[in-house]
């Protein structure tokens, strides 16, 4: 409450400050996800964050996971350190109601029980921004947009050629290192990197239980975009990245180490997209193919604190996406965006244990769905005050037939207030995974999609053109999501609700200092518990965040980022029946400088957890103390 209650006191001092009309440059910020075309940020009604270089620059942070932290709305874990497997939730949703994609390609794991996304090899080196859009997303982007989409775009190639070299050491023995080389001229475009980084790791299983056994990690990437002008009006696009990555895992309970528990995981990511204008620019067409393959290992061999356990599991998962988008520009204020697409998803899993209670075998033979869709978004613009966007999509799915997802999202921008009031209603869908249709021994061929109807109302007040103020109140409710039976197997039977409120205040380039605080509260609730044990687990039901970046000289950038997670809960799964638990909230301090040298070199150092504050983000699993890391940035 008192966070609430200073926030509302920073909105109304906002009214005291001499507004400014406030430059094209910030209410056109362009945006391209909420529409699947590029619009300005002014006329879109959903609930966005983009993170940018600005971010990137201020605060040095290694990984995407690092800035989803940081956004309001959005609540993480990645239990057991860097490598390990991480959770985002949108508006206490599950995890698998997010889909990511990469430059406009789904990315979601297709053999995974839930077909969710692992940001774990996901660094931040060769991207260009990323995009956040809450609440239902469907209508555009089909199943598993259910809670939200966020949108990793990646660099491309600008101006003279331009060679990166990054080194970073710190803490663990972490080691980074990152080359790149972009440029254009007049006809073809390339940005060519590849990132490197390994550390020692801490216990995945918490220290706090007299876990002492570093889980390493590593990982390499290697990615490519390469684009070939034709002409202004045509466009061709070719995108590739691979990634290898290998981690030490524990056992999730409290006594976990595991010495031999390791996960490696391989993914390949094709591309192909060509772009072309017609018609003096009123038609602008986009034909793109794209391939992601992505195959994992985890092994588990016995050792002297496991004589008896050991495990074998193998994924191998492929999507094929063809999308075919025609935007048509009928007049200034109306656009019509029709998009066609074909996804077939393929996957196949194996699954060896042998314990105190026998072997176990689980062999999931490769499976394949596909969905053939189509979606209309018509968006509005009356004469700069009203912005409405109203979508339709239609699904047709080889194994649950044919379903509809709607959005309505209109915006209104009273300019003497400096005010822009928006609302958004819209349905969402989520597919079952194939391991949950057609595992032999779990699966459930009748499964039906997963169901979302969520709305959200807010406003954006634009104090001056270096003081803005946000406010969104959300609510979503689903219905046939999965769960599972005393047997086992996957039906369609739960049922939650999510509400909250998400608060915002912004100060840029005020005597130096650029401010972001950002509240969320959020109330996620099963509907089919008892009252007293129905709130969703892992998702706090407070949370702040508060940057603040300083530019103490032309060369000096100084950076802050403070962060509250408040109450939430967890369930020890080592006991039976499994035991509820709350796990109390925290708070972390991180801070960040850079100095530029020269206009070609720079030097960093960055400091996390600066009070080498203890917290589980999952019960028995450990984070991440008083980390330390130096670099530095050459740019030729």
């Amino acid at each position: 409450m008192k966070t609430f209650l200073s926030l509302c006191f920073f909105f109304f001092l906002t009214f005291f400050i001499s507004a400014q009309d406030i430059p094209k440059s910030e209410l056109e910020e362009i945006v391209v996800s909420a529409t699947k075309s590029e619009t300005p940020l002014l006329e879109i009604a959903s609930s966005i964050d983009i993170i940018g270089q600005e971010q990137f620059k201020a605060s040095k942070k290694s990984s995407v996971i690092e800035y989803l932290r940081d956004v309001k709305g959005i609540s993480l874990t990645q239990p057991g350190g860097m490598g390990k497997v991480s959770s985002v939730f949108i508006r206490g949703a599950n995890s698998n109601h997010t889909l990511v994609l990469i430059d406009g390609i789904e990315v979601n794991d297709p053999s995974s029980p839930g077909n969710a996304f692992d940001f774990t090899t996901l660094n931040i080196d060769n991207i260009e921004r990323i995009e956040i859009i809450r609440g239902p997303q469907s209508t555009l982007y089909g199943a598993d947009a259910m809670s939200g989409v966020i949108n990793i775009i990646t660099k491309s190639g600008e101006g003279e050629t331009k060679i990166s070299l990054i080194g970073e050491y710190g803490s663990n023995n972490f080691v980074k290192s990152s080359t790149g080389i972009s440029g254009r001229n007049e006809q073809f475009s390339y940005s060519v990197g590849s990132t490197y980084i390994g550390t020692d790791g801490i216990s995945a299983s918490s220290s706090k239980y007299g876990n002492n056994e570093s889980d390493n990690y590593y990982n390499y990437n290697f990615n490519s975009k390469l684009g070939y002008y034709f002409s202004e009006d045509f466009l061709l696009i070719g995108y590739f990245k691979y990634n290898f990555a290998e981690t030490g895992l524990d056992q999730t309970e409290q006594f976990g180490d595991d010495p031999n528990y390791t996960y490696d995981i391989e993914e390949n990511l094709f591309s192909l997209s060509g772009t072309k204008k017609w018609l003096d620019q009123k038609i602008e067409s986009k034909l793109s193919a794209s391939l992601l393959r992505r195959v994992s290992h985890a092994i588990d061999k016995i050792d002297a604190a496991h004589p008896q356990t050991s495990s074998y599991q193998f994924n191998n998962a492929s999507r094929i996406k063809i999308d075919f988008q025609n935007d048509y520009n009928l007049s200034k204020s109306n656009k019509i965006v029709a998009v066609f697409e074909y996804e077939n998803e393929k996957a196949a899993t194996e699954f060896r244990s042998d314990g105190l209670f026998g072997k176990y075998e689980s062999i999931f033979p490769q499976n394949e769905m596909n969905t053939k869709s189509f979606s209309l978004l018509n968006q509005f613009n009356y004469d700069g005050f009203f912005f409405s966007s109203v979508g339709l999509r239609v699904d047709k799915n080889s194994q649950f037939g044919t379903n509809i997802t709607y959005k309505l999202a209109p915006a209104i921008y009273i300019s003497d207030l400096k005010t822009k009031l928006r609302f958004t209603i819209g349905s969402g869908l989520k597919s079952p995974s194939l391991y949950n249709l057609f595992d032999p021994a779990f699966g459930n061929a009748e499964l039906k999609p997963e169901e979302s109807l969520g709305w959200d109302f807010g406003l954006d007040f634009f104090a001056s053109d270096k003081i803005s103020f946000g406010f969104t109140y959300f609510r979503t409710n689903y219905k046939g999501l999965i769960d599972y039976n005393q047997f086992f197997i996957p039906i369609n039977i739960a049922k939650v609700k999510t509400y909250g409120a998400e608060l915002e205040l912004k100060a840029v380039d005020i005597y130096g200092f650029n401010i972001n605080i950002n509240y969320t509260y959020l109330v996620a609730e099963d509907e089919g518990q008892p009252a007293e044990s129905n709130e969703l687990i892992r998702r706090p039901d407070n949370k702040l965040n508060f940057n603040m970046a300083y530019k103490f000289t032309e060369e000096l950038l100084l950076n802050l980022t403070y962060k509250i997670v408040g109450r939430r809960y967890d369930r020890n799964f080592s006991t039976f029946p499994s035991t509820r638990v709350e796990l109390p909230k925290y708070s972390l301090l991180n801070l960040s400088a850079s100095y530029s040298l020269t206009t070609f070199m720079e030097f960093y150092l960055r400091v996390d957890n600066v009070f080498d504050e203890y917290y589980e983000d999952a019960l028995f699993l450990g984070n991440y103390g008083r980390s330390i890391y130096t670099g530095i940035n050459l740019t030729l």
